[in-house]
């Protein structure tokens, strides 16, 4: 039987720092259904590209020599292209996401970040063209908004969801662009609809999304556990660092904590 055809997407990668277009280039190469159309160092080569032709998916850095990331995802309006722009700043991610960005890279994010992020775009893409299978765990979640006597519906970014707390029928969704959002639904059913491998219910009333963790720590006065969001992820919010510090729950939970991060071998 033959196998099916891979349908590969066409990547552009542009970033003013050679050191960072062959890192980028090489986690490129090591995936099946890319292919590298342009590889550049060269904002004006980019520009000059993009203007000719159409490409699946960009990533480019915010801040190039001669123009602005931003720039080049103006020149792109109006195709499917879907943009990832590589920033050393949560702020400015947050940003140019709001400009049309489909997802921003941290400066010094690794592989497995960079690989999520080309997941999300080949999603969308089979998503505007038709091909897209329902999964699992779906990348958006429609909640019940608790805020307006449930008469509306907020479309969750699960990649944007640090953490959710219970609060009896409840769940306040704390999000990686400081909102805080409150919806009708028990956190036994939000849990079946994550991703176990990134998220993880360390308490009976928080599920946390592990990859926003910095570190867990013993708390001597009560002796208890608390897990610790990464520096990053401790924003505004109205309990500041009671927002960041989260009750971890017995031991069952600590070891499933430790089982994730591969700490019990």
């Amino acid at each position: 039987m033959k196998k099916k055809p891979i349908d590969r997407k066409t990547l552009l990668i542009v970033d003013d720092e050679p050191e960072a277009v062959e890192l980028l280039k090489g986690w490129a190469k090591q995936r099946d259904d890319l292919i590298i159309v342009l590889a550049t160092s060269d904002p004006e080569q980019a520009m000059e590209f993009v203007k000719q032709e159409d490409v699946d998916i960009a990533v480019i850095d915010l801040n190039l020599r001669t123009m602005l990331g931003t720039e080049l995802m103006k020149e792109m309006e109006g195709h499917d292209t879907q943009m990832i722009i590589c920033t050393g700043s949560n702020d400015a991610g947050t940003e140019v996401m709001t400009a049309g960005a489909l997802d921003y890279l941290l400066k010094g994010s690794g592989q497995e970040r960079f690989d999520l992020s080309i997941d999300r775009a080949i999603k969308q893409l089979n998503l505007i063209n038709g091909n897209w299978i329902p999964p699992d765990h779906p990348d958006i979640l429609g909640l019940r908004n608790a805020l307006d006597g449930d008469k509306s519906i907020i479309f969750l970014k699960v990649a944007d969801l640090i953490y959710a707390r219970a609060d009896e029928k409840e769940i306040w969704l704390f999000l990686a662009d400081g909102t805080v959002l409150k919806v009708v639904e028990k956190l036994k059913n939000l849990k079946r609809k994550l991703d176990p491998k990134r998220f993880l219910q360390i308490h009976r009333s928080y599920i946390v999304n592990m990859y926003k963790v910095g570190k867990y720590e013993y708390m001597v006065n009560d002796r208890s556990y608390k897990v610790v969001l990464d520096k990053a992820y401790r924003l505004d919010w109205p309990n500041k660092e009671n927002d960041w510090k989260l009750p971890m729950g017995g031991y069952a939970c600590k070891n499933q904590f430790d089982r994730f991060f591969g700490l019990d071998k």
